[in-house]
This record gives structure tokens, sequence and C-alpha cells, in this order.
């Protein structure tokens, strides 16, 4: 959890730095983190969003995502990564799935 955590201080981080060594340092932690944990639901939420971000792969962020539902995520995080979810699906012209349809 805490290396999903810091993977994705790391990638906000470089995101707003527009460091590329920062990204790629939290793209490492959240592969490491989802092989560690691969039922954490934050690490497939964090490494779908840097997907989607960073590589503009609707299709990959999608996979990640699919996990991060599947791993049965409170409630509340789903209704706020909602919109990016949605966003993902749509992009990758695949439906969007009821539970995160109507957040």
């Amino acid at each position: 959890v805490a290396l999903a955590q810091l993977g994705w201080l790391e990638f906000e981080t470089g995101q707003q730095g527009n460091s590329a060594s920062l990204v790629a340092d939290a793209r490492a932690k959240l592969l490491r983190a989802v092989r560690l944990d691969p039922g954490d639901y934050a690490a497939r939420l964090y490494l779908g969003t840097l997907v989607l971000q960073r590589d503009a792969d609707a299709t990959g962020a999608v996979a990640q995502y699919r996990q991060f539902l599947a791993d049965s995520p409170p409630a509340s995080l789903l209704a706020q990564a909602g919109p990016e979810i949605r966003s993902a699906f749509q992009q990758a012209g695949i439906p969007v799935p009821a539970s995160v349809a109507g957040t």
C-alpha cells in the first residue's frame, strides 16, 4: 500500500514538474506494487491513471481500471475516480461498466 501511495505521489509531482525521471520512478513503483499485491485496488487505479494521462493509452488504462473495479474499491473512491474511468472507457470505445456509469 505504501509503495502504491509513494508511486502516486511521485507521479503527481513528476506530472506537475514535467519530470520524466520522476514519472518513470513512479511507474516502476506502481508496477512493483501491482506485482506484490495484485488485489490492491489503489495501485490499479493509480497505474491506470498514469497509463491514461502519460501514455495516452486508453485501452491499457481500461485493463487496470477493470482490475480496480473487480477489487471492490470503497464507494467514495469509486465516485472520485468515476470521471477518469468513464473517460478511459469512452476513449477506448468500450461500454462503461454500470458500477461507474452513475458515479
